[in-house]
């Protein structure tokens, strides 16, 4: 049943994921000057509409929910530094969710009106700190829990968001984190894992039923 959705004039595409009829992903060839573009699709190759925004130089699409897409993108519009990107089906529909005190920041999933991803800046020591956002920069939620020095958070569904960390409170080991919208809200899910998982674990997704 499997359908190519290379478009023409692109040398090499990627799909990450996909939500009732559409596809998101990106691309490069021809078409992008050589550069990647965050793609959408909408079950053929035909279909596809480019996401990259003017001002962009490269994109990519990672999750997708409902009617919004979200990703990151570079160009001389973030000052070349990587920037979380939410879209609504259209390059000209792009939202920049980098926050203020933040240098670079992405986009890792999408869940109704929330977003989560990861963010890095003058606010977080430079380190990596997990996000949640509402649809705008200024929303921002700096996720990042007491005792971890970084995290991120890669998936989403309803109120609550997963990911992981490392820090003192982890003894320097990643550990897979839940969040329910705070970081004081953070429990560490690697501390409920055997001895034999002690030392790494990452959370991925969560479903709507909280399956994680």
């Amino acid at each position: 049943s499997a359908v190519d959705l290379n478009p023409s004039g692109f040398t090499w595409s990627l799909g990450r994921a996909t939500s009732g009829s559409q596809q998101i992903g990106y691309g490069y060839g021809s078409a992008t000057g050589g550069n990647q573009h965050a793609l959408l699709w909408s079950g053929m190759a035909s279909s596809v509409v480019d996401l990259n925004p003017s001002g962009f130089t490269q994109s990519f699409g990672e999750r997708i929910s409902g009617s919004q897409q979200v990703g990151n993108g570079s160009g001389p519009a973030t000052g070349n530094n990587t920037h979380a990107l939410l879209w609504s089906g259209a390059a000209s529909s792009i939202v920049d969710l980098n926050p203020s005190g933040f240098t670079s920041s992405g986009a890792l999933g999408i869940s109704g009106s929330q977003q989560v991803g990861n963010g890095s800046g003058s606010a977080t020591g430079n380190n990596d700190h997990a996000l949640l956002w509402s649809g705008t920069a200024s929303s921002a939620v700096d996720l990042n829990p007491s005792g971890f020095t970084m995290s991120v958070a890669s998936g989403i569904s309803g109120g609550q968001q997963v990911g992981y960390g490392s820090g003192s409170a982890s003894e320097n080991n990643t550990h897979a984190l839940l969040w329910s919208g705070t970081a004081s809200s953070a429990v560490d899910l690697g501390s409920l894992l055997s001895p034999d998982y002690s030392t790494w674990s990452v959370a991925e997704g969560i479903d709507a039923n909280g399956n994680i």
